[in-house]
This record gives structure tokens, sequence and C-alpha cells, in this order.
């Protein structure tokens, strides 16, 4: 009796009994799927830290082959470097590719860094690609590393190279350049009575004497005089 009394009052006084079975209902159902929530989150921490640790075990590997073997692992690190660069500059002239071949200005759309790239990319990959797939053979590696090691300048090109290689094999470069250097300048002069009588005379012949005297011409008079090559009249 003083139970139905009091559910009575409570009806009265506005209480929803349905908000009540709807929150009992809502309580059976969380407590129904529980447990599984319950077993993803701890699946979850165990993945974690199973990553953690295998992280950690790699980090110190490194470290140990670092202390071990640093002249391998030094040399193992520069590759890899080497190859996360030659890939972005790969990736750099295709996009300069496909930036000349969709704008009809020509040459004249790319900027010194990007005509760089498209000249010289085609040669290193050409250089690289029988390294890369030499090495992607089994047991090849025993052979190839050390003939990597002993001469990059020939087998590898500039991605792979130290900071040291690469001032040491820059400085090689421009000495085999200047012993061409003055051969090519003396047919030069030897040629400029040929251009008698032409109007680029005076300023070629200017062009010449400045650069016998070590000093460098304007870019202007240069490309003033470009006709003269391109007409092969020297």
């Amino acid at each position: 009796m003083s139970n139905s009394f009091s559910l009575a009052r409570l009806g009265g006084q506005g209480f929803n009994f349905g908000h009540v079975y709807a929150y009992q209902g809502w309580y059976v159902h969380q407590s129904k799927y529980a447990p599984a929530k319950l077993k993803a989150k701890e699946e979850k921490k165990i993945r974690k830290y199973a990553l953690s640790r295998f992280m950690q075990f790699v980090t110190d590997y490194q470290k140990r082959l670092e202390e071990q073997f640093p002249s391998a692992y030094s040399m193992y690190r520069i590759f890899m470097s080497g190859m996360k660069d030659f890939y972005q500059d790969m990736k750099r002239y295709f996009r300069v590719v496909k930036k000349l071949n969709s704008s009809e200005e020509g040459y004249k759309c790319l900027s010194r860094k990007e005509l760089e790239i498209y000249h010289q990319m085609p040669l290193d990959m050409i250089r690289v690609a029988p390294i890369l797939l030499f090495s992607a053979v089994p047991f090849t590696n025993y052979v190839i590393l050390p003939l990597l090691y002993l001469f990059p300048r020939q087998l590898l090109c500039y991605h792979f190279w130290t900071l040291q290689q690469r001032m040491e094999f820059a400085v090689h470069t421009q000495r085999k350049r200047l012993l061409n250097y003055r051969p090519v300048f003396r047919c030069l002069q030897a040629q400029l009575e040929s251009l008698q009588g032409n109007p680029l005379y005076d300023t070629w012949s200017r062009i010449l004497g400045m650069l016998g005297s070590g000093v460098h011409p304007s870019v202007d008079d240069i490309l003033y005089c470009r006709v003269v090559v391109q007409r092969g009249s020297i």
C-alpha cells in the first residue's frame, strides 16, 4: 500500500518512469559490452608497449653497431641518406619535366636549380641504376659495397658522397677542366682574324682581351656575341 502511494506521489510530481527504465537498459547495454572495450584497450596498450620496446631495441642495436663497426656503419648511414636525397631529386626531376612539357615558354619557365636538376639527374640515374639493380640480387652486396667504398667517384653520384668527398671530387673536376681552358682559349684567339668585317668583331675582341687579362666580361657582352658561336663562325 505504501509502495503504491509512493509511486503515485512520484508520478503526481511529474517523475518520468520511462527515463528510469531507459537508464537501466543503457546500463545493462554498457555492462554487456564493457569487457570487450576493456579487452581492446588492453590490447592497444600491449601493442604500444611492444612497439616502443622494438624501437628501443633497434636504437640500441644501431648504437652497438656504430661502436663496434664505425666505418661500416658510417658508410651505411651515408648510403641511406644518399638514397633519400636521390629519391627527392628524382621526384623534382619528374616535376620539372611535367612543368617543361606543359609550358609554352620552354626553358625560360625554369629556375637555375630546376635547370641543373633537369640536365644532371638523367646522368645520375644512368650511373646509379646498375648499382641499385645488382645490389637487389642476393649475396652481391659483399662485392658491390667494397667497390663502392673504393671507387665512389666512378660508381656513385654526388648524392652518396660525403662532404669531404664532394670537395675533393669538385677540385678534381675543376683541375680537369683547367687543362682544357688554355687550348680552347688559344683556339678562339687564333680564329679571331676570321671575323674581320663582322659587326661583332670589336666586341668579341674585347671579350677575349678581358679573358686573357683575367677579367670577366659582362653577361650582356657574352649574350650579344653568342650569335658568332651559334653560326659556327669560330
